[in-house]
């Protein structure tokens, strides 16, 4: 069990003796007693309670789930614990964090636990670190190593929170301050499908016209607009915050709460389901020769598209296409599909080399 641990320490004849580490109240969320089983039931436990041939293993004193709790800004003074603060620094960008835990209350903090609590690019997503106590005015602090964490840039597409949580007694009274630090948001664009592709849309079904997508498609040509209203213009799709390469993992948009589509609510709810409603997605790309296509599940299969005023149907995916070396373009006409029909990074599209099997370079057309 994660926070828990059995350790034999000796063993005497048929006698053994174990230390065994409970599960803290903190850490599970509830002060219910906690059971240890035997493969038959035990007869003895010294002062502890058996119930049903197990042992009853209730939390210790000073360790239960807290009575009351706050969140703050990293640098703030709490309200629910006045006079208490934390602060939270990045160093050598992000490799170490400095915490800073200043106790100007009336009330020495004991049996105090700070967890610093790490995004997913990070390894090592909680470190701990176990104090006996913070005396009233006095400051703790201390520099955790955060370990090993990815570059990838999925995990580097919307706003980075870091968080530190301190758990402690005081006034004997359990209580919990939580301090975030959150990064100002720098978008990390890619020249791929996902980052360079523009939309256009939705429209009611059947009137964008086949010849149109055919002109779109034309590298050697401007983007021509398909209507003039604001849904109807290209655009780079944006998700809330108006964050254009905002991803799930991390943070940003949630389902029902994007605020980037508030100028196309009407739009949408006149054609946002597949039987009613189109959108239109352009992207330029250089291919070496033949290309290989794939895309994220929920791009709707009710499309069409051309590349270069060459009409496709049927299969997208994994579907293999030949090009000659150079500049291309894709048109894709789809089925609109609630709010996402305007947001196409929610769609991820791959147009990769067919040799290679990498992602192509793309560019907005």
């Amino acid at each position: 069990f994660y926070h828990a641990d059995v350790k034999k320490i000796s063993v005497n004849g048929k006698e053994a003796t174990f230390t065994i580490s409970r599960m803290e109240p903190a850490f599970t969320g509830s002060d219910s007693e906690l059971y240890l089983n035997f493969n038959v039931p035990a007869v003895s436990a010294g002062n502890y309670t058996i119930t049903n041939g197990a042992v009853v293993l209730p939390e210790s004193a000073g360790h239960s789930v807290p009575a009351e709790i706050d969140a703050i800004a990293s640098g703030e003074i709490s309200s629910v614990f006045p006079g208490l603060s934390i602060i939270l620094t990045p160093e050598n960008n992000g490799a170490a964090f400095h915490i800073r835990v200043s106790n100007n209350t009336t009330e020495t903090l004991k049996n105090a636990t700070v967890s610093l609590i790490l995004p997913l690019r990070y390894q090592k997503g909680i470190h701990r670190v176990q104090i006996a106590a913070i005396e009233a005015g006095k400051t703790w602090e201390t520099t955790i190593d955060a370990g090993p964490r990815s570059d990838d840039p999925i995990y580097l597409r919307d706003r980075t929170m870091y968080r530190v949580q301190a758990d402690f007694s005081a006034g004997g009274k359990i209580g919990r301050l939580h301090a975030v630090l959150a990064e100002p948001y720098t978008a990390h664009a890619e020249d791929v499908f996902r980052d360079t592709a523009l939309v256009a849309g939705p429209f009611p079904k059947g009137t964008v016209k086949e010849v149109f997508c055919e002109k779109a498609s034309r590298p050697d040509r401007a983007l021509p607009q398909a209507g003039n209203a604001v849904n109807l213009l290209w655009r780079i799709p944006e998700t809330s915050g108006g964050m254009p390469f905002t991803i799930i993992p991390v943070a940003g948009f949630q389902p029902g709460d994007d605020t980037a589509c508030a100028a196309y609510e009407k739009a949408i709810a006149d054609c946002h389901t597949p039987a009613s409603g189109q959108i239109l997605i352009a992207v330029d790309f250089q291919s070496n020769g033949a290309i290989r296509l794939l895309q994220e599940h929920r791009l709707t299969k009710d499309k069409i598209f051309w590349i270069d005023g060459v009409r496709y149907d049927g299969a997208f995916s994994t579907r293999k296409i030949e090009l000659a070396p150079g500049k291309h373009r894709m048109v894709i006409l789809a089925a609109a599909v609630a709010k996402w029909a305007v947001d196409a990074n929610r769609f991820a599209c791959g147009i990769l080399d067919d040799a290679t099997g990498k992602p192509l370079p793309c560019f907005r057309p």
